[in-house]
C-alpha cells in the first residue's frame, strides 16, 4: 500500500496544475491560526499548517537527495500545497464513507499507534546521546589510514620467490625491485606509493596490517600473477569528511546499544519468561512446526497483557523464515533453535511499548496526535485510491499502441559491439600482428606467440571490453576503428601516438533497432496506466472541490517568504 501512497502523490505532482486551488484574496502578513496552528489551507474546516508544508518539503528534498535525482516539488511550495489539498479531501471523502470503520483501516492504524509510540519513547531515550570520543577516535583512523607500500609483481612464482629470498637475505627492497624490473623479471611502480586503506584488496590490507614499517611481506598469488609488498609508513592524513563520518558511525552505535538496553530494561519490567519451557521447545522434531502452533501454553507472562503462548511464538518463527520455517527446521545444524529467544523477544518488545507508552501517556501528547492524525489520512487515502479510483483505471489497447507510436525512439536498442583484442607495447609489433591476421595467422596462436605482448598487468590496465557492449559507450578514438566493420572483421587501435597499440577482432555486431511492441508492452503498459490514473485523480478531484470549501491563504511568493522566514528563524 505504501508503493501505491507514492504512485498516487506522484501522479498528483503532475496533474497539480490541471487543478487549481482556490487562489487567495491576498497574501496575509501573518497566518490565521486554526485549531491551533498556522493554516496555510483549509479544506471543509480541518487546517493544513505551513509546518506541515515544510515537513514534506524536506521529505521530498531527502527522497531527492537519496535517489540522486531533482525534486520538482521540493522547489515549489504551491504545487506541494496543491496536492496537500487533494489528499486532504480525498482523505476526508473516505471518512464520510465510512472507511474508519473497516478492519483494514483499524489493522493499520493499531501498528502506526505502536510505531509511533515506540518513535516517541526512544526519541526520548536518546535525545541527548553524545559519541564515544574514542570510538569516534578509532573509526577516524580507519577511515583516514594511508599506507605507502612498495610492490612489485612477476609472472613467474619462480621469480617472485627469488625476489623475496634476496630480500630476505638482506637485498635493499627498492634497490632489489629495479634490479629485476631492468631484468625484465618485474613488473610496477618506481619508488613508494601512496594508497587510502578503503582502495586496497582487502587480503593486501590484512598483510599490511601485521607488518611494521620496513618489513617486506611474503609472495602473494592472484589470479594472474604473483606480488610482493613492502610497508614504508602508516599515515593519517586530516580529513574532516571522514571525522564527521566517524562522528556519525559512532553515535549511531552508541543509539544502537542505548535501545537495546531500554527494551532489555523494558522486557525486566513487565515480562517473565518460562525459561524451562523455552528451552524445551525443539523445532526441529518432525511435525513440531505444526504441533508447536497449536501449542497455547503460556511461554511469557506480561504485566497488563496477555500472556504470548507458544503458538504465538511458532508464527513468529514462521514470519522469521522466508522459504518456510519447516525448511529451516530440516537443517541438520539445528539453528531454527537459536532464533527462539530473539524471536520471543521481539514479541515481548511489541507487547511492551504499548504498555510503556500507556504508563507514559505517550498518546496524550500533541506530538501524538499530530502524527497519528497525518498517519491515518495517509491510509484513508490509499484506501480509496485502492478501492474508489483504481478499479475505474482502464489500459485501452489503442492508447498503447499510440504510446509506443510516438515514442518508438525510447524502445530502441542501441549498436553493440564484442571485440577481442590483442595489446602491444608498440606500433611495428602491433601493425606485424595486424598484417599476419590478415593474411590468415591464428588470432589464439598470436594470443600466446606475437612480440612485444602487453604484460598482464598492463594489458588488464588497457583491456577493451570483450563483453557485449553499447558502440556509443566506447572511446571516440576505438569508436572510429571499428566503424564499418563486420563479425570477423580486424581493426588496429591505439590508444595515443605513444600507445598501447592493439589489435582487434570484432566478435559480434548488432545493429540498432526498434523492438517490437510485445517486447516492451510492460513498460508501455504501466506508463499507460500511470497517464490514466493521473486523469481519474484529475477528475475525482475536480468534482470533489466543486463540492467543498477550501480556502488558501497563501500562495507563490508568498508561501515561499513564509517558509524562508521560518527557516531563518522562530516567527
Amino acid at each position: 500500500m505504501r508503493r501505491l501512497f507514492l504512485l498516487s502523490t506522484a501522479l498528483l505532482a503532475g496533474s497539480a496544475s490541471a487543478v487549481p486551488a482556490t487562489p487567495p484574496a491576498a497574501a496575509p502578513a501573518t497566518l490565521p491560526v486554526v485549531d491551533g496552528v498556522r493554516a496555510v489551507a483549509v479544506v471543509n474546516g480541518a487546517p493544513i499548517s505551513l509546518e506541515e508544508v515544510e515537513r514534506q518539503l524536506a521529505t521530498l528534498h531527502m527522497q531527492s537527495e537519496a535517489a540522486e535525482a531533482a525534486a520538482p516539488a521540493s522547489q515549489d511550495p504551491s504545487a506541494l500545497l496543491d496536492r496537500m489539498i487533494t489528499a486532504k479531501l480525498i482523505s476526508q471523502e473516505a471518512r464520510a464513507a465510512g472507511f474508519e470503520d473497516d478492519p483494514e483501516f483499524r489493522k493499520a492504524t493499531d501498528e502506526i499507534r505502536r510505531s509511533i509510540t515506540r518513535d516517541m519513547l526512544i526519541a526520548r531515550q536518546t535525545a541527548d546521546l553524545k559519541p564515544d570520543p574514542a570510538v569516534v577516535e578509532r573509526y577516524t583512523r580507519d577511515y583516514t589510514r594511508e599506507y605507502t607500500i612498495g610492490s612489485v609483481f612477476f609472472q613467474s612464482e619462480k621469480d617472485a620467490k627469488d625476489f623475496e629470498a634476496r630480500i630476505k637475505a638482506g637485498g635493499e627492497f627498492f634497490k632489489t625491485a629495479k634490479a629485476v624490473r631492468d631484468a625484465g623479471k618485474g613488473t610496477g611502480p618506481d619508488g613508494p606509493q601512496k594508497h587510502k586503506e578503503s582502495e586496497m584488496l582487502p587480503s593486501v590490507v590484512k598483510l599490511l596490517g601485521i607488518l611494521k614499517p620496513g618489513q617486506t611481506g611474503p609472495v602473494m598469488q592472484s589470479p594472474k600473477e604473483w606480488a610482493v609488498v613492502h610497508l614504508v609508513a602508516v599515515n593519517y592524513p586530516p580529513d574532516p569528511d571522514a571525522r564527521a563520518q566517524a562522528t556519525a558511525k559512532a553515535l549511531e552505535l552508541k543509539r544502537e546499544a542505548t535501545i537495546e538496553k531500554y527494551s532489555a530494561a523494558l522486557r525486566a519490567k513487565y515480562a517473565t519468561i518460562d525459561q524451562k519451557l523455552l528451552d524445551s521447545l525443539d523445532y526441529t522434531k518432525k511435525g513440531a512446526v505444526a504441533e508447536l502452533a497449536k501449542d497455547t501454553r503460556p511461554l511469557a507472562t506480561i504485566k497488563g497483557d496477555a500472556p504470548i503462548t507458544v503458538a504465538e511464538l511458532s508464527q513468529g518463527m514462521q514470519r522469521r523464515y522466508f522459504h518456510g520455517v519447516e525448511k529451516a527446521a530440516s537443517d541438520p545444524t539445528k539453528r531454527i533453535n537459536d532464533e527462539k529467544k530473539p524471536v520471543l523477544e521481539d514479541s515481548i518488545n511489541r507487547r511492551v511499548i504499548v504498555l510503556e507508552g500507556k504508563t507514559a501517556k505517550i498518546e496524550e501528547t500533541k506530538e501524538f496526535k499530530e502524527r497519528l492524525a497525518r498517519a491515518e489520512d495517509q491510509v484513508l487515502f490509499e484506501m480509496y485510491v485502492k478501492r474508489a479510483i483504481l478499479p475505474e483505471v482502464k489500459i485501452p489497447e489503442a492508447e498503447v499502441k499510440a504510446y509506443y507510436d510516438k515514442h518508438q525512439k525510447d524502445y530502441t536498442t542501441p549498436e553493440m559491439v564484442q571485440l577481442d583484442a590483442l595489446g602491444f607495447a608498440n606500433r611495428a609489433d602491433a601493425q606485424d600482428a595486424f598484417a599476419k591476421l590478415q593474411k590468415g595467422a591464428d588470432w589464439n596462436w598470436l594470443k600466446t606467440n606475437a612480440k612485444g605482448l602487453l604484460s598482464a598487468r598492463e594489458a588488464a590496465e588497457h583491456k577493451v571490453s570483450g563483453s557485449l557492449v553499447v558502440m556509443g559507450s566506447l572511446p571516440p578514438g576505438l569508436q572510429k576503428a571499428v566503424k564499418g566493420a563486420r563479425t570477423g572483421d580486424y581493426r588496429f587501435y591505439e590508444e595515443s601516438a605513444t600507445g598501447p597499440f592493439h589489435v582487434l577482432v570484432v566478435r559480434d555486431l548488432r545493429p540498432s533497432q526498434v523492438q517490437k511492441l510485445e517486447a516492451v508492452r510492460k513498460p508501455i503498459s504501466e506508463t499507460v496506466y500511470a497517464e490514466q490514473l493521473a486523469k481519474t485523480l484529475e477528475k475525482t478531484s475536480a468534482a470533489l472541490r466543486k463540492s467543498s470549501e477550501v480556502k488558501v491563504y497563501a500562495t507563490g511568493d508568498a508561501l515561499k517568504r513564509l517558509i524562508m522566514n521560518d527557516l531563518k528563524g522562530p516567527s
